[in-house]
């Protein structure tokens, strides 16, 4: 993962659409992910995640956010 993109974020809310699959791991923070029409996923540091393409989310920051991230 060390030559993956690296992604920081605020504590916020917002929505998101994956247009690519995206795989990504969490170096900090805590947040939730909510798919449309699914039930929310709380995740944090340590944990590797595949978000597939094309689906809508909305994100809640709950602590500030830094993953790195790679896209397929």
């Amino acid at each position: 993962v060390e030559n993956w993109g690296i992604w920081k974020k605020e504590k916020s809310t917002f929505p998101w659409t994956y247009h690519q699959q995206e795989t990504c791991y969490i170096t900090r923070g805590r947040f939730i992910v909510t798919p449309e029409g699914g039930e929310p996923m709380e995740f944090r540091c340590g944990d590797l995640i595949t978000f597939p393409a094309g689906m809508k989310c909305t994100w809640e920051i709950l602590e500030d956010v830094e993953k790195y991230f790679d896209f397929q």
